[in-house]
């Protein structure tokens, strides 16, 4: 085990970023340009075994030669007496795994349809490359801290190759190892050696199945239990997510068929499918804005005018004449009655 502090090649050794039964994974700093690393280096005692240290290199090359930007890039190989590694690029959000054990529960569909995007996208580069991964699941898929969500798929170490890849023999790593039962396809579980892209489309499935409830769907308590409804092929699926998201359930369970030829033929047409599961815009605004509203001033009341009297036209002159004399008379008597008391004429 190293230290921190401790140097490899020409990078200083980190914190711990993760372990498994075969390599731990450092984080790293390059000595000379500073930028950080993940340093992923094979255990002291597998090292010693010249095949499983040929297989862990011949990973790194494969992973090398990759060139996808969903897929985790590999720097530099570090390969001396009694040491093994791969220096990787540094992915700072952990992985899906460690994401859904944080939110203990399903994540938002979009999300779940982005990340499925993504990883289907690196998973199509690699079947026509001739390479299935044959281990996709949550611990495998990096992520990125920043939003949106960025998925790197990761670790090529049991990848079945076809063919020759840039070097790398078919021989190698062919059926070395089954993978984790939980996300194995039902042909994997039979031959780990007899699988193609479309088991990867399987186990990528299940990822996002499992991410989308919170829940495997699988996954029953035991290996013998897990492995037996994998091969019936019936994944448990919430009704409240049958009721949300029914297209989204629809194109996983396309890839969720027991028989391969049954499932998705390609994972560009799974992506496909995937995509036709968002929901439609909202509709669109109308072309033309409403007109703006000007605020109204405030207005103060005003008291109304008195009312102004019109001298009738011509005709009504005599009707005018009447009414001007009883007023006079009407002013008249007014006088005479207030007049102070006791007062004669």
């Amino acid at each position: 085990m190293l230290e921190a502090g401790d140097i490899l090649g020409n990078y200083r050794i980190g914190g711990v970023l993760g372990e498994g039964g075969f390599a731990w994974v450092y984080a790293g700093v390059h000595v000379s340009l500073g930028h950080q690393v993940a340093i992923k280096v094979l255990l002291d005692h597998h090292v010693v075994k010249d095949s499983i240290r040929a297989r862990f290199l011949d990973e790194a090359r494969l992973q090398a030669n990759m060139g996808h930007p969903h897929i985790v890039r590999v720097h530099d190989i570090i390969a001396e007496p009694g040491v093994a590694a791969m220096v990787l690029e540094h992915v700072d959000g952990g992985t899906l795994s460690d994401l859904l054990e944080d939110t203990g529960g399903p994540l938002p569909a979009p999300d779940v349809r982005r990340i499925g995007e993504q990883l289907l996208s690196a998973l199509g580069h690699a079947h026509r490359s001739g390479v299935t991964h044959r281990d996709v699941k949550p611990s495998n898929l990096l992520l990125r801290a920043d939003r949106p969500l960025q998925a790197l798929l990761g670790d090529f170490g049991i990848a079945r190759v076809r063919g020759e890849l840039r070097g790398r023999k078919a021989s190698t790593a062919v059926g070395a190892t089954l993978g984790t039962v939980a996300y194995a396809s039902p042909e994997q579980l039979a031959d780990p050696r007899a699988v193609d892209g479309r088991s990867d489309l399987w186990s990528a499935a299940v990822l996002l199945l499992e991410a989308a409830t919170g829940v495997h769907p699988f996954e029953t308590g035991t290996d013998m239990s897990t492995m037996k409804a994998i091969t019936d092929a019936r994944p448990e699926i919430p009704e409240w997510l049958l009721r949300r998201e029914p297209a989204l359930v629809a194109a996983l369970r396309g890839a969720l068929r027991s028989r391969p030829e049954e499932r998705w033929p390609t994972a560009e047409r799974f992506a496909e499918e995937l995509a036709r599961t968002q929901a439609p815009p909202s509709e669109a605004p109308p072309s033309e804005a409403p007109p703006t509203r000007i605020p109204q001033a405030k207005v103060q009341p005003v008291a109304p005018p008195p009312p102004v009297v019109q001298a009738p036209s011509g005709g009504g002159a005599l009707k005018w004449l009447i009414l001007l004399v009883g007023a006079v008379l009407t002013a008249a008597l007014l006088v005479w009655a207030l007049r102070p008391a006791g007062l004669g004429p």
